[in-house]
């Protein structure tokens, strides 16, 4: 399966670099108002090739998105923003690539590094949501916190106890900090909201623990719904 999907990826990235090159003749030749048009097809044939190169090779799709921004730019074509935050995507993937790569390198030569291990398990966890590989390094950790919560992370949610899912819930939201980016600040508050719905579908007394779990959900709910990371029905409904 594994040689098929590389060889379907490499049929497609040949098309793809086919196609980018034909427009990139129609663009030259073109004058005017054609001139645009032209230089318009160009830019979405880029930004197709884009797609599959970030797939294997975040440097070669950067270095595809910037010439299809720079065509942007001459024509005067309506997805420059778009052009922008998806090169500002690629090359925020192509550094935490090479951040992860020092880091194994540093961690494979000393695997009782609690520093490396931690910053590992924060890459892992804030930035590319996935608890489950972070766990490789949740025995070197020295934050009481981390070593706690990460195996919660990386249960399947519906498997926790009333307890975890309160306290996972809680410790997601604290990693949920203002200053991250809003993909990741979303997801961590839409995991957060998962753990406290865990919590409410074991805990269906309507009690003082309800209604402080309600209102706890409360808070990353209202900002989860800034991102589009949450439904308020997620909750479900108020008792």
């Amino acid at each position: 399966m594994t040689l098929l999907a590389e060889h379907v990826q490499s049929f497609q990235l040949v098309a793809a670099e086919r196609i980018s090159e034909m427009r990139q003749k129609e663009y030259v030749a073109q004058r005017g108002a054609e001139r645009a048009i032209a230089g318009q097809k160009l830019v979405d044939a880029m930004v197709h090739l884009a797609d599959i190169q970030q797939k294997s090779d975040q440097r070669t799709a950067a270095i595809t998105l910037r010439r299809a921004a720079s065509v942007a730019r001459a024509i005067g074509y309506d997805k420059q923003d778009e052009l922008r935050q998806r090169l500002q995507q690629v090359i925020e993937i192509q550094n935490r690539a090479e951040r992860l790569k020092n880091l194994k390198d540093q961690f494979a030569a000393n695997h009782r590094d609690a520093k490396v291990a931690k910053e590992l398990a924060e890459i892992y966890v804030v930035e590319m949501n996935d608890p489950v590989a972070a766990m490789a390094y949740v025995d070197v950790l020295n934050d009481s916190a981390w070593r706690q919560c990460l195996p919660l992370a990386a249960k399947p949610n519906n498997t926790l106890t009333e307890a975890e899912a309160e306290k996972l819930g809680d410790w997601l939201r604290s990693l949920a900090k203002p200053n991250l980016p809003a993909d990741q600040q979303g997801a961590l508050l839409d995991r957060a909201l998962a753990a406290y719905r865990r919590y409410l579908e074991l805990h269906p007394e309507q009690d003082l623990a309800r209604k402080k779990m309600e209102l706890a959900a409360d808070v990353p709910c209202r900002k989860a719904l800034m991102f589009g990371a949450c439904s308020v029905a997620r909750l479900g409904p108020r008792r």
